[in-house]
């Protein structure tokens, strides 16, 4: 790092646009970061429209799920058991990036330089995937979402 902070603030013109180049610098890389917990719904390798080979998965982290791209193809299979053991793991060096379908919401870019460990345990239980239904937020939700019904077929 050092050796291109060197490069940035040599080829800045002035000390303002230096400072500006490494805050810059400084952003992403507070924007890579680590993140646990477990696995799901890993897809197969796709290819884009430009040949770069991907392919998607969940994260739950606690009680939040946020969706991952992975641009590491050689990992799905490491994704995959993972999450067919229902396994936590540990993701390192992994970008928080805002998400492109939901507002508000965080994905998760997962790169060449990011790494998948398995973890014994994470503070947290694993959840059922769900995207389709919020989670209650009050008791009396809590009750309508539980609710049977009885029907009887004469």
């Amino acid at each position: 790092m050092y050796s291109i902070h060197r490069v940035a603030i040599h080829g800045a013109k002035t000390a303002r646009t230096a400072r500006s180049m490494l805050s810059t610098m400084s952003e992403q890389k507070s924007n890579s970061s680590s993140i646990n917990g477990f696995l799901h719904d890993v897809t197969k390798i796709k290819t884009s429209r430009n040949n770069t080979r991907y392919f998607n998965a969940v994260l739950q982290h606690k009680e939040t799920f946020h969706r991952l791209v992975c641009f590491s193809p050689d990992k799905q299979t490491t994704f995959a058991s993972a999450a067919d053991m229902a396994s936590p793991v540990k993701l390192t060096n992994i970008q928080r990036v805002p998400s492109l379908q939901e507002a508000g919401r965080i994905d998760i870019k997962f790169n060449k330089s990011s790494d998948l460990n398995m973890e014994e345990t994470v503070p947290f239980k694993r959840r059922k995937l769900n995207f389709t239904e919020p989670a209650p937020q009050t008791l009396e939700e809590l009750k309508t979402a539980h609710q049977t019904v009885s029907l009887s077929i004469s």
